[in-house]
């Protein structure tokens, strides 16, 4: 029942760092899931088994830190690969930083130019970061509840008033579902450093649960008419626009959404900025502002010219894995 208990926590930690603007406002799931089942089983299939193999290697090194992870896998090397990894989390936190700003400003219908919205999730997403993997692992279990929750019923709501839209298109499923499974994986990295455990059937059970959580959570989102709305910032905001109350409280899950996600991912950067300078308050202030102030940028040139990169990043970290292990059992 313990093991159950950690894994749990651990998948909600794991979900959290995946489940964030661009899924919640569907952007992500217009662009790699075509809109299509295949997508999904593909997605789902690969995520687990990358997951679960991410989460042995860090096991089997004994790795609780990213940085620890990379000094084994790329030895002199590290320095640069662990570079490229925090500069991937800091694009990210500056992506849902920029989203934060992007919501809510279509909920008030303010196009205001200042980030005060940006600004706000920053100091929100710093005083729980002050508090560690502790603070971090609290806030995203209870955000998770009220996600699920909105997601559920939007998916019962709308199924009454909206016109149910799965497809089976296999057009370019593997491709899109590689790239997807890539980008988190490269992103969940730290995280699942962090929540890994000694345990091979917590791990087990962990990648299981947070496997599960994503694939309810794609699959209800799917079945909305994103078709129609892929040219909004946020497709199954734009498809609930007219279910005012569930518009409203589609936003706030955003909003919530993009903070677990700035959590999971800004963790990684503050605690190894922490472990230099072991000034954690200093940390975490250094990377919200910087990540504020480039978030002016905008979420799809973020989005368009790094993402990639990130996913690239998770394929060469993954065949160091490989040809570590093998050379370990040679």
């Amino acid at each position: 029942m313990k093991n159950w208990t950690t894994a749990l926590s651990n998948a909600a930690m794991l979900a959290s760092a995946v489940i964030g603007v661009g899924l919640i406002g569907g952007k992500e799931l217009v662009y790699y899931f075509d809109n299509g089942k295949l997508s999904l089983v593909l997605f789902a299939v690969l995520y687990f088994a990358a997951t679960m193999y991410l989460l042995d290697t860090a096991r089997k090194s004994d790795s609780y830190m990213l940085d620890t992870l990379t000094n084994r896998l790329f030895g002199k090397a590290h320095s640069i690969i662990s570079f490229v990894f925090n500069a991937s989390y800091f694009v990210v936190v500056a992506v849902m930083l920029a989203g934060a700003q992007q919501c809510m400003t279509e909920l008030l219908d303010i196009p205001l130019r200042f980030p005060a919205f940006s600004m706000l999730t920053a100091l929100i997403c710093s005083l729980i970061l002050s508090g560690g993997i502790e603070r971090i692992t609290a806030f995203n279990k209870i955000a998770m509840i009220p996600t699920l929750l909105f997601v559920v019923t939007a998916y019962i709501v709308a199924s009454t008033k909206l016109p149910i839209t799965y497809s089976w298109s296999a057009n370019q499923a593997t491709s899109h579902s590689l790239q997807y499974v890539g980008y988190n994986s490269a992103l969940s990295m730290g995280v699942i450093c962090a929540v890994h455990s000694k345990d091979k059937r917590t791990n087990r059970a962990t990648a299981i649960i947070a496997t599960l959580l994503l694939a309810a959570v794609i699959a209800m989102l799917l079945s909305f008419p994103l078709a129609a709305h892929t040219d909004k910032a946020m497709p199954v905001l734009s498809a609930i626009a007219d279910i005012k109350w569930l518009y409203i409280w589609g936003v706030i899950t955003v909003f919530v959404a993009v903070t677990t996600s700035i959590l999971a991912n800004a963790f990684v950067l503050t605690e190894d900025i922490n472990t230099a300078t072991k000034d954690r308050s200093f940390a975490v202030l250094l990377v919200m502002t910087a990540a504020t102030l480039v978030s002016v940028v905008g979420i799809d040139a973020l989005i368009t010219n790094c993402y990639p990169l990130i996913t690239a990043l998770c394929g060469i970290t993954l065949v160091a894995s490989v040809i570590k292990r093998r050379r370990a059992v040679a």
